[in-house]
């Protein structure tokens, strides 16, 4: 695939959801101290629950992801009638893993780019006449680091998922065909990967500890 280079006359389109008026001010003026041209729409979480066919189609959609805002923006990415046009598509989140959102890279289209806030702003600053045209746009670290659950296995994660979303011991054996004590034995195996406690320990509620850990995992506590 190619890369496409802008000079400072040609005007381009963006749409970038999620992202506060600090930062929408920082990147207008990232773009314009690199003497580009653009059409920015900023677009919250309202404007994501109208109909797509209000959205024309633009050269990039950029979306700032949270843990607060993840089940909206993943909704509004799917939803996307043309998930493999031209324009390219941006995540941008400092989540650590986006796994440990129940995100999984397959259900986002091939070609998305995955940045952190700090690699978003550097590539806007240094080379943002390539950023926003379609074709290969280098990423700062490989696509699959931003799916990484570190020594957590993917059972654990799916546990982990349940167990903040609130289901109890025996939802989470109906969904993960185990019974209701191998559930227990999960969540304590668990609960120890997570450092939440030592082996040996006996803490009252291990639910609540995980559901704590969850939190700091994502940043959030």
């Amino acid at each position: 695939m190619k890369s496409v280079t802008l000079n400072s006359s040609e005007r381009f389109t963006l749409n970038a959801y999620g992202f506060d008026s600090i930062q929408q001010i920082g990147i207008k003026e990232s773009l314009r101290g690199n003497g580009i041209s653009a059409e920015i729409s900023f677009l919250d979480q309202e404007s994501m629950k109208r109909p797509h066919e209000n959205f024309p189609e633009v050269d990039a959609n950029i979306y700032l992801l949270t843990p607060r805002n993840f089940a909206t923006v993943v909704r509004h990415i799917k939803a996307q009638p043309r998930l493999e046009s031209e324009s390219t598509l941006f995540i941008v989140t400092d989540v650590p893993s986006l796994s440990l959102l129940g995100i999984e890279q397959k259900s986002l289209p091939s070609k998305t780019i995955y940045l952190s806030l700090a690699e978003f702003g550097d590539l806007l600053r240094g080379s943002g006449e390539q950023l926003f045209r379609s074709g290969e746009t280098k990423q700062a670290r490989p696509i699959e680091r931003f799916f990484e659950t570190a020594k957590l296995s993917r059972s654990q994660v799916r546990l982990l998922l349940l167990i903040a979303h609130g289901d109890t011991n025996a939802e989470i054996a109906r969904e993960m065909v185990l019974t209701e004590k191998g559930v227990e034995s999960a969540i304590k195996r668990l609960a120890i990967k997570l450092e939440c406690v030592r082996t040996g320990e006996k803490p009252q509620n291990l639910r609540i500890l995980l559901g704590r850990r969850y939190a700091q995992l994502l940043g959030v506590l």
